[in-house]
C-alpha cells in the first residue's frame, strides 16, 4: 500500500483505472499470499483492508471521544500499535478523525466577564492533573501529565464555551414559553 498510494485512495490516474487497480490488487494478493497463510483471494482481502480501516478509525473516535470525556471513571483510551500508527499515517486517519488542527471551530467566541476582561479558565482548573488508569484491555502506559493538563485545560474552555453560547438560546426559549402561556391562558 506505501508502493502504490494512489490505490488505497482510490486515486488511479489513468486512461484504464479500473484495470490498472484490478491488477495492482492482483499483484498485492500474491504478495500476500506467498507470505503464508491465510491465503485468500482478491476479493476477501480487499475486505480484510477494508475492516482494518475501519476498525482503526472507530478505535481512534473512541481514543478521541476519551480525551474530551466527562462523567469520571478510567479513560478508556487505548494505544495504536506501531502497524496501526503507520496505517493511521499513510490514510491520514487523524484527519478525519480529529479535523485540521489550527483551524477555528464551529461557532467559537471569545469568553468575557461582565468587567468586560477576557475570561481565563485557570480558575476552574485544578492545580494538579488527576492520574490516568488505562483500562485493564489496553497497554499500561499514562498521558504525560503536562499533555494531560493542556487537555484538561481544552475541556474546560469547551464547556464554558458551550454553556455561554446556551444561555442566550435557553433565554430565548424562556420568552417563548411565557408567550406560549399566555396564549393558552387566553384560550
Amino acid at each position: 500500500m506505501k508502493i502504490h498510494s494512489e490505490l488505497f485512495k482510490g486515486q488511479l490516474k489513468t486512461v484504464d483505472s479500473k484495470n490498472t487497480a484490478n491488477s495492482l490488487w492482483k499483484e498485492l494478493v500474491c504478495d500476500l499470499n506467498a507470505e503464508g497463510p491465510p491465503s485468500r483471494d482478491v476479493l476477501k482481502w480487499k475486505k480484510v483492508w477494508s475492516d482494518y480501516k475501519t476498525h482503526l478509525k472507530a478505535k481512534m473516535e473512541r481514543n478521541n471521544l476519551s480525551i474530551s470525556g466527562t462523567g469520571g471513571g478510567p479513560p478508556s483510551h487505548c494505544w495504536l500499535t506501531p502497524l496501526e500508527k503507520q496505517v493511521s499515517e499513510l490514510l491520514a486517519i487523524e484527519i478525519s478523525v480529529s479535523g485540521i488542527s489550527g483551524t477555528s471551530e464551529f461557532d467559537a467566541a471569545q469568553l468575557k466577564q461582565s468587567s468586560g476582561s477576557d475570561m481565563t479558565t485557570d480558575e476552574f482548573r485544578p492545580n494538579e492533573p488527576t492520574p490516568v488508569d488505562e483500562m485493564p484491555h489496553c497497554s499500561r502506559q499514562r498521558v504525560a501529565p503536562q499533555k494531560q493538563g493542556s487537555l484538561l485545560n481544552k475541556q474546560v474552555d469547551n464547556q464554558i464555551a458551550y454553556h455561554t453560547g446556551s444561555l442566550p438560546v435557553l433565554s430565548e426559549i424562556n420568552e417563548n414559553l411565557k408567550v406560549i402561556s399566555k396564549c393558552m391562558k387566553k384560550t
